[in-house]
């Protein structure tokens, strides 16, 4: 049996927060045990700057546990990681698409 989808959490890096295509969601702080996140709440999928909405985190500090967890508390059960830069392994060359599945063990 196939059941319905859940909410989607866009997750995106610096100024992803910031495209008029989320102008109508509202910025919510979500307490999470790990700490505060602000993200973009509204109709659709929830909006979630990794690196910050009102304040800059660098990637190295960046919670994506913290992230995740603000995620779910909205009611996502689905996330989609966009926007990102660098690589997860030197073998990995730019346009690389992969799944963390693929080298989260």
């Amino acid at each position: 049996m196939i059941s319905a989808m859940g909410r989607l959490a866009l997750v995106g890096g610096h100024g992803f927060h910031s495209m008029a295509l989320w102008s109508a969601a509202t910025k919510r702080r979500v307490e999470t045990e790990r700490g505060p996140v602000e993200v973009l709440d509204g109709d659709g999928p929830l909006v979630l700057a990794r690196h910050g909405i009102d304040a800059y985190t660098p990637a190295h500090l960046v919670d994506h546990a913290r992230n995740l967890a603000a995620a779910q508390q909205r009611g996502c059960d689905r996330v989609l990681a966009i926007c990102s830069v660098g690589a997860a392994h030197a073998e990995l060359g730019v346009g690389s698409f992969l799944c963390p599945s693929d080298f989260i063990a």
